[in-house]
């Protein structure tokens, strides 16, 4: 059975595809557990002390918004285009051939 490393599966829940730390799956985290705080005070209190429902609503936009947007990062980039270095742009010159603008340093000059 494989043993499952707990820094480094919490660390890859915030990482993107290139594996530097995204701001969306923290922004996602933090409103679950505001989400789920709030659903766990707000339980203990009267409606008078109740949050907004428009604020709550808004929180549950903003993280499944951020939840979706890094589900579909994940999964959206197979892996990073890297330019392979023996194809050559087109619209660059080959740096093989000599340049016209430039004299040929072998012909002869014929004004001496």
């Amino acid at each position: 059975m494989r043993q499952i490393k707990k820094k480094g599966w919490i660390t890859e829940l915030f990482e993107d595809e290139r594996g530097h730390t995204s701001i969306k799956p923290v922004v996602a985290c933090m409103g679950s557990i505001f989400l789920c705080v709030t659903m766990v005070v707000t339980s203990f209190f009267p409606k008078e002390y109740m949050p907004m429902p428009e604020l709550v609503n808004a929180v549950m936009v903003i993280t499944l918004v951020g939840l979706g947007s890094d589900t579909v990062d994940k999964f959206s980039h197979k892996g990073l285009l890297v330019p392979d270095p023996n194809i050559q742009d087109p619209n660059q010159p080959d740096p093989n051939l000599p340049d016209p603008n430039q004299p040929d340093p072998n012909q002869r000059n014929p004004n001496f």
